[in-house]
């Protein structure tokens, strides 16, 4: 589940401000009503920063958008945090949310409203070889989140 919390309302015009501010003399915000609209203030922080391969990314990093996620599996998050670039996060802490865990192990709350199991199907490692995963293993992993909560 992903849920939009906030985002910069024009990140492109902003890019280009920050992009633009960056070489010019005064500030930029005086030549505001000159800035291209949306669509082409994109198209120009595309060619001037990213297709000129000039390695000057600060701009990009002005913009900014705030999600609410959840139920994922674990190691995705570990994935986001370990490959992040310019992201950064705040985790749900289980030493403080633990209660949850407690009440599906009392069997007051769906073992599936706390642990994360994907859905039966087909799919590929790092590899990419195809595998399958089955009722069986699913099965197995939901004993497993059972044990754990207890």
């Amino acid at each position: 589940r992903v849920d939009l919390i906030a985002a910069t309302p024009n990140p492109q015009r902003c890019i280009y401000a920050a992009m633009h501010q960056d070489y010019s003399e005064g500030y930029v915000v005086a030549d505001q009503a000159q800035w291209p609209d949306e669509a082409r203030a994109g198209e120009v922080c595309v060619k001037r920063l990213l297709s000129g391969e000039r390695g000057h990314y600060g701009p990009l990093e002005h913009a900014q958008i705030v999600l609410n996620v959840g139920w994922f599996p674990h190691s995705v998050m570990q994935q986001a945090r370990t490959h992040r670039v310019g992201v950064s996060f705040d985790v749900q802490s289980m030493r403080y949310t633990g209660d949850r865990i407690c009440r599906a192990a009392k069997g007051e709350l769906d073992l599936e409203e706390v642990f994360y199991l994907r859905p039966v199907g087909s799919y590929s490692d790092r590899q990419g070889k195809k595998y399958q995963y089955t009722e069986e293993e699913r099965g197995k992993d939901l004993e497993h989140c059972r044990r754990s909560a207890e």
